[in-house]
């Protein structure tokens, strides 16, 4: 998880490192079982998952297309990259998250997609993390489930840096469980 604490609660953010490729052996876990327990357990709390999947994947092929690059922010084991290379053969993914188990049981289940998906490990609460998934423009910035962990300031931070990472005309789908306070009723009523 990224964590919701003040920044004077937690540690200072790490700096990016590269996934790279997990040793095979005898002894592996056995990582699609692991992704697929991961599945199970968040569907547990979000019954709508798949339909949400399905749908994100589909907004973006309709606006799009099908040749794009995506950032998957915040993507735990990789589910929203692993559905949307499935979907869509000419896609590529640029998965980015700080979770080291959640990183290894998606790089061990999903893998690079026949180098189409790169993970990186990185924390959103690093200043720099932009600078870990490359210089290019992203088509789309997809992500689920995660940002509600960080504080108002490091969202708005985080809303600001995808901003300057998607190219005109590109795609930002957050679908996340946000709560809106009465300042936002507007806000609340959609996402009721």
């Amino acid at each position: 998880g990224l964590g919701s604490a003040h920044s004077a609660d937690r540690p200072p953010p790490r700096r990016h490192k590269e996934v790279t490729e997990i040793p095979r052996t005898a002894t592996d876990p056995d990582w699609r079982g692991l992704l697929d327990r991961w599945d199970r357990q968040q569907t547990g709390y979000i019954p709508q998952r798949e339909h949400m999947f399905t749908l994100m994947v589909d907004i973006v092929h309709a606006v799009l297309g099908d040749d794009l690059l995506v950032l998957d922010l915040a993507c735990g084991p990789g589910a929203v990259s692993e559905r949307l290379l499935a979907r869509l053969p000419r896609a590529r993914s640029v998965a980015i998250d700080m979770d080291p188990v959640l990183l290894a049981i998606g790089r061990g289940a999903v893998d690079t997609v026949g180098g189409r998906l790169r993970w990186v490990d990185q924390d959103l609460r690093d200043p720099d993390w932009t600078k870990a998934v490359g210089d290019q423009l992203f088509d789309a910035v997809l992500t689920t489930t995660a940002l509600h962990w960080l504080s108002p300031e490091d969202l708005t931070a985080t809303y600001r840096r995808i901003a300057a990472i998607l190219r005109p005309g590109g795609l930002m789908l957050n679908g996340d469980r946000l709560r809106f306070d009465d300042r936002s009723r507007t806000c609340e009523e959609v996402a009721d």
